[in-house]
């Protein structure tokens, strides 16, 4: 694997720091990356549910309080 020179004193300050070897600093690295990346499906976050039958008439009745229509969602495809 090719790294660039700052990337290679990241990493050499990074195993200095914790005490870890080069290819250790480098899994840590990476594995933080792919945290902070993670798509919301392989995220750990819970998943939003729908809005129950009671809840949808709530919403409907206030938005028709404040004179508003509201936006009907298709169905979504998975």
């Amino acid at each position: 694997m090719r790294l660039a020179a700052r990337q290679m004193r990241a990493l050499r300050v990074r195993a200095q720091r914790e005490g870890i070897g080069l290819s250790e600093a480098l899994r840590r690295c990476v594995d933080e990356w792919a945290a902070l990346t993670a798509s919301p499906l392989t995220s750990s976050l819970p998943r939003a549910r729908p809005p129950t039958k009671e809840e949808r008439q709530m919403f409907d009745q206030l938005f028709t309080a404040f004179g508003l229509k509201p936006k009907r969602r298709g169905k979504r495809r998975r």
